[in-house]
């Protein structure tokens, strides 16, 4: 199926369109942003969020709904799985940002595409196989080779399941302790809490302010009772940093029609963000209940669409900031080290280019 991520037991291959395999890419993958920040001098430049200095990084969306076992697994599968990587897999493709959806289960955190054991993450109402100690542990083995050092990634907890308590309640202090216990997670862990960057916004956050702190990793928690957290320091603000209406509907396409997607989106990238907020692109195709297509299959549509518009001189090419996508393409990775160095370029003066703002 073209565009769709496939998965051996025994590797990874991705067949991403027509003609995709005639170069390799021109750095690995795992370490892209460190390949843009030695070759273009005003990388460092480039800001988390924006508009025309903003840096672009490829994501996922739902990224920690890759495995979905168990209880009526194919409706899962179908439905709810939207990614074919793991954690570890989606950090060497490239993934820089992690649209992450989590809830209580048990004693800890899950995550779900729709509620979450430990804590979990899920899709809708849907739980996944997929722990946040699954996400803590693929961190850790990345940063664990300090050539990846300058890989800057934000970890980006959007929805919150029912048993986290109410995220936009400064009184419900029993939900900040969840929120408390899941920071901790990281802020207390020996590999990733040295390595957590220390809250700013986002106008006022370069790529160099992260390398120069020696701190890649953003956490960012849409949870507006911040201030209960004793640890706020290394918490960022979703809703501080992120465009308003990030973590609702707003930047959701909500159609299974490529072509609205798409206009969609390019609507967003012609929008004014002058606050220079982080807002994020989902390339993303929803089933309809009225049809049998499930994520997988609406792939490909949507596949072609980004590989069409995030193209040089094209409204996605010079004005996208996060890119989120189901079942993530390695060659998105490859087309952000290109768009980077080029805006990285115009940062430093070294060229601009053309730019059509008349896509349909």
């Amino acid at each position: 199926m073209g565009g769709v991520l496939c998965k051996s037991s025994s590797s990874v291959s991705v067949v991403d369109g027509p003609a995709y395999n005639e170069a390799p890419p021109r750095v690995a993958r795992d370490r892209w942003m460190g390949y843009v920040k030695a070759q273009a001098p005003g990388a460092g430049e480039l800001r988390l969020g924006g508009r025309s200095d903003a840096v672009f990084l490829p994501g996922t969306h739902d990224a920690g709904v890759y495995d979905c076992n168990g209880l009526l697994e194919l409706v899962k599968e179908h439905f709810a799985k939207a990614q074919e990587y793991d954690f570890a897999e989606q950090l060497a493709s490239g993934v820089r940002i992690f649209d992450l959806r989590v809830d209580v289960d048990g004693g800890g955190f899950r995550f779900k595409h729709g509620p979450v054991g430990g804590f979990r993450f899920k899709h809708g109402p849907v739980w996944g196989d997929a722990t946040v100690a699954d996400l803590i542990a693929a961190l850790a083995s990345f940063y664990s080779n300090p050539a990846r050092l300058d890989e800057i990634v934000v970890l980006d907890f959007t929805h919150w399941g029912d048993g986290m308590g109410k995220a936009d309640s400064p009184q419900d202090t029993a939900g900040a302790v969840h929120y408390q216990r899941l920071a901790e997670e990281f802020i207390k862990h020996p590999v990733l809490g040295p390595l957590l960057a220390k809250r700013r916004e986002a106008v006022n956050t370069s790529l160099k302010h992260f390398w120069d702190a020696g701190t890649p990793i953003a956490l960012s928690f849409h949870f507006d009772n911040i201030g209960a957290l004793a640890t706020d320091d290394k918490v960022w603000s979703g809703s501080d940093i992120f465009a308003f209406g990030w973590c609702g509907t707003r930047y959701w396409p909500n159609t299974d029609d490529p072509k609205k997607m798409a206009k969609r989106l390019t609507e967003l990238a012609t929008m004014h963000h002058g606050d220079g907020k982080v807002w994020p692109m989902l390339c993303v195709l929803t089933p309809q209940v009225k049809g049998l297509k499930g994520i997988e299959d609406q792939v490909p549509a949507a596949h072609a669409e980004l590989w069409d518009r995030l193209a040089p001189g094209k409204v996605w090419w010079t004005e996208a900031n996060m890119m989120m996508v189901d079942f993530f393409p390695p060659r998105l990775a490859d087309l952000a080290v290109e768009v980077n160095l080029e805006r990285a370029a115009k940062k430093s003066g070294a060229g601009k280019g053309p730019v059509d703002n008349h896509e349909e």
